[in-house]
């Protein structure tokens, strides 16, 4: 086999791969969207601090963490406690 041949198919599977990620990550980053949305509906008094944790996420994501996933549940983690933390002081 042809040396570009072989260039051009591992070239291929790697983008297929990238893509995958790239779907992964955007689903991942919809439902945190979805999720921020209603708790920043619920609780506009967090709105500073649940914004930036979303923030931090974003930052994390563009960083190219290896699991935009794990940060999601990092930053719905980190706003669940902090509306703890707000209704039962």
């Amino acid at each position: 086999m042809d040396v570009l041949v072989l260039v051009e198919i591992m070239l291929s599977k790697r983008l297929q791969i990238s893509n995958k990620y790239v779907q992964f990550k955007c689903k991942a980053m919809g439902y945190l969207e979805n999720y921020v949305r209603e708790k920043l509906e619920l609780h506009p008094e967090l709105k500073k601090q649940i914004t930036g944790f979303y923030n931090l996420y974003l930052t994390e994501i563009e960083d190219d963490c290896e699991c935009p996933d794990h940060e999601a549940s990092l930053c719905i983690n980190d706003i669940d406690e902090l509306i703890e933390e707000h209704l039962n002081p």
